[in-house]
C-alpha cells in the first residue's frame, strides 16, 4: 500500500443564520489563487443513521453537530502548512471563525487501503 499525500479534513458547524453559500464561494476563491491545494471537496452533513428503521436510528448522531465538511489534499506536509499560513487562508479564516459556533480540523500522511 502506498502513500497519497497528505489531507486536511476540517468540521464545522455554521452560527444560525450565516450564508453559508458565500462561505463556500470564498473557499472556491481561495481554492483558486493558491494551487498547492491539489483536490477539494465540500459537503453537508447527511444523517443517514437517524433516518428509517435501521438499527442505527436509536444511537445519537456521529456528527456531534457538525455539519459541513471541507476536505483538502496536498502533495505534502509542508505544502499543507504553507496553505494554512498563506495570507488569503488566514484572512478567510478569520471569516469562518465569526461565522461558525465551532469547527475541527485534522490533518494527516495518506496510507491508501484501496
Amino acid at each position: 500500500m502506498d502513500g497519497g499525500g497528505f489531507k486536511r479534513v476540517v468540521l464545522f458547524k455554521f452560527k444560525e443564520g450565516v450564508a453559508v453559500e458565500e462561505m463556500l464561494n470564498g473557499l472556491k476563491k481561495l481554492f483558486s489563487e493558491i494551487d498547492l491545494v491539489k483536490s477539494a471537496e465540500w459537503g453537508e452533513a447527511a444523517d443517514i443513521e437517524g433516518s428509517g428503521a435501521s438499527a442505527t436510528a436509536a444511537l445519537p448522531s456521529p456528527a456531534k453537530g457538525f455539519t459541513h465538511a471541507v476536505v483538502m489534499r496536498f502533495d505534502s506536509q509542508e505544502d499543507c502548512l504553507a496553505f494554512m499560513t498563506h495570507p488569503a487562508h488566514v484572512e478567510l479564516g478569520a471569516t469562518f471563525l465569526d461565522a461558525v459556533d465551532d469547527f475541527l480540523g485534522l490533518n494527516f500522511p495518506v496510507l491508501s487501503l484501496k
